[in-house]
């Protein structure tokens, strides 16, 4: 996996002949027969994709996960996901457990579901229950539950010193259209922010990138993203 998160155009001349310098000493080792995907975010990305069709001729890039990024550092609340969420009697938000597993499987399963035409989900991929086990161990994921029903999840994933990423938000076919989604992304957010001083998503971008579930909950579009994925031809 190469990663790049080159953001700001106002520096993109310096920053950019970095990324050519660096793309073509990588290629010059031979390490590229190796790659997989090419992770990154605008301009970075164009010019990392510019300089691997130029000089990796053996292999072949298509583009995948196209997505919006955004960060928050204070939850703005709609009025229906405050209210669902300050309904103290019926609403809590939980972390799960090892017990959860079988419904966040099958939740996880849901999402990827949802999201097949924009995400690459990969047969090399860990199975939902592999990947439910390894974030339970790590305490990462969170159920929204509404008169003892789970009706929402939302987990946390790559914490570092001063942020979080927000991923695997999902809310079954029944329980949609009820504000959930929201409640459980706010107040999962609200509760990163009290350990981080940020927290971070991705959006795929066939949503409206300044009106949408997280956008109206405060989350600030800050550039894309996208990743190539590399077949030796």
């Amino acid at each position: 996996m190469l990663y790049g998160s080159c953001l700001q155009d106002d520096f993109a001349n310096n920053t950019l002949s970095a990324v050519d310098l660096a793309i073509t000493d990588y290629i010059n080792t031979a390490s590229h027969r190796q790659l997989q995907y090419v992770h990154a975010f605008e301009p970075a990305f164009g010019r990392m994709k510019t300089n691997l069709i130029a000089l990796a001729t053996d292999l072949k890039l298509i583009t995948i996960d196209k997505t919006w990024s955004y960060d928050v550092k204070q939850v703005q609340w709609p009025p229906r996901a405050l209210k669902i969420a300050q309904d103290k009697q019926r609403t809590k938000l939980k972390q799960a457990i090892d017990t959860d597993a079988p419904l966040l499987a099958e939740w996880l399963r849901g999402f990827w579901n949802d999201n097949m035409e924009h995400i690459d989900v990969s047969n090399n991929l860990p199975s939902a229950e592999e990947v439910v086990l390894e974030s339970l161990i790590s305490r990462f994921i969170y159920i929204l539950y509404v008169d003892g029903i789970p009706v929402s999840m939302c987990w946390k994933r790559r914490p570092s010193r001063n942020g979080c990423f927000i991923a695997f938000v999902y809310t079954p076919n029944t329980e949609r259209g009820k504000g959930y989604a929201s409640a459980c992304v706010a107040m999962c957010t609200e509760l990163f922010l009290k350990e981080y001083s940020f927290v971070t998503l991705f959006v795929v971008r066939q949503q409206d990138p300044n009106k949408n579930l997280y956008t109206n909950i405060g989350y600030q579009l800050v550039g894309k993203s996208a990743r190539l994925k590399a077949c030796t031809e």
